[in-house]
């Protein structure tokens, strides 16, 4: 079995405090877990949130708050992807960083999609990414989302298609109408589609819905955290991921010679 801990805490805009928090869960509970997923804007969050806001929180990957996570992880053998606002030569970057057992920064996935709809413009706050971030945790091939990226079926299907079993999402999900429904269906399409597991973690802050989701490869929730601050480990059998795609073999059944004619691949 595959364990994941979903750490659905809130944040708010002091960083010591944060980090407190985000230490204390990976020391008493995390126990056990192959991955310790961590929600976005896990580092800071405040109102407004805005450039001026991240410019003043945002660390570099040397920083102190990369620093004592990975010291953490390290000290208690647990591998650990946390959403921090990542400061690298005068830019910004919204950045999932995933922590080795070791203590070692395995890899670093920079946002891609930035948030961009509704009354929000990301873009004005970040730089995008350009990177697709695959890591092994423990012998399992984890894919990384954040977010907005969940509204865009081609990244999901391109770590699917590169050998991702699990897909491990960090988000600050805004609440509004019928946004839960959006957060539902997608993250659901997406393990369906693929035959993959999807590990959602939301933010759990008052602007956010939390409802961090484990959904099996065939689009079932498994764990639904609700609203408020939770912590809670699911066991995933990766086994099943093949399982299912004998049944529906959709992700081996692609016709790209035909999508290349419109410009898809």
């Amino acid at each position: 079995m595959f364990r994941v801990t979903l750490a659905q805490i809130a944040t708010g805009p002091d960083k010591e405090e944060n980090l407190k928090k985000v230490l204390r869960v990976l020391n008493e509970q995390s126990q056990g877990s192959d991955l310790v997923l961590f929600p976005e804007y896990t580092m800071a969050y405040g109102k407004p949130f805005n450039r001026e806001f991240v410019k003043k929180v945002a660390e570099p990957l040397e920083g102190e708050f990369v620093k004592a996570v990975r010291k953490t992880a390290e000290e208690i053998e647990v591998n650990v992807a946390i959403n921090i606002e990542e400061l690298e030569q005068n830019k910004v970057f919204n950045s999932t960083v995933v922590i080795g057992a070791d203590g070692e920064i395995k890899a670093v996935y920079r946002k891609i999609h930035l948030f961009d709809a509704f009354k929000y413009r990301e873009s004005s706050i970040f730089s995008s990414g350009d990177s697709i971030v695959l890591v092994e945790v423990n012998g399992v091939n984890v894919g990384f989302e954040i977010c907005y990226d969940i509204r865009f079926p081609e990244l999901a299907r391109i770590l699917a298609l590169n050998g991702a079993k699990v897909i491990a999402v960090s988000a600050g999900w805004y609440k509004g109408i019928l946004k839960e429904e959006q957060w539902l269906t997608l993250l659901k399409a997406r393990a369906h589609e693929n035959g993959v597991y999807v590990l959602a973690c939301c933010h759990a802050g008052e602007d956010f819905i939390g409802r961090s989701l484990a959904i099996d490869p065939l689009g079932y929730v498994m764990l639904d955290l609700g609203p408020g601050e939770r912590v809670l480990t699911v066991e995933l059998d990766i086994s099943r991921v093949d399982a299912v795609r004998k049944v529906i073999p959709a992700i081996y059944q692609r016709r790209p010679e035909i999508y290349s004619k419109f410009g898809i691949v």
